[in-house]
Order: C-alpha cells, then structure tokens, then sequence
C-alpha cells in the first residue's frame, strides 16, 4: 500500500468514525490499534524511555482495560 492509499483509507475510516458507522466493537479494535501504533512509534523514536516508564505505561494499559473496558 503506498502513501497516497493509506492516505485514502485513513480518511475514509475518519469519515465513518464521524458519521458513527461502527459500532462499539468496531471502535474499540480501532483504538487498540491504535494505541498499539502509538505505542510502537514512541518506542522506536524515544531511546530515553527508562524500564521504570515502560512498566508505568504497561500498567496503565492493563489497569484500563481490566477496570474500565472489561466493566462495559
């Protein structure tokens, strides 16, 4: 896929999220990719990430999703 496709999906998926044309479990997928992307980027671009950030930042992750998205 090259950049102007990805480009081209990003936005249609924007749209929907916009119109509401997912439902919850179609959102949720999307935000835990996301949050993983997220995740992979800042790790690759932040060499100064210290183990003690990276178990706050795991912990947080395994806090919400046990207490909050379980719960839902």
């Amino acid at each position: 896929m090259n950049n102007n496709e990805l480009e081209l999906l990003l936005e249609k998926i924007k749209d929907n999220v916009s119109d509401n044309k997912y439902n919850q479990t179609h959102i949720l997928y999307l935000s835990e990719l996301l949050q993983k992307f997220n995740f992979v980027v800042e790790m690759n671009s932040s060499n100064n990430t210290s183990k003690r950030d990276m178990i706050n930042f795991l912990s947080l992750g395994w806090y919400i999703y046990n207490n909050v998205i379980e719960t839902n």
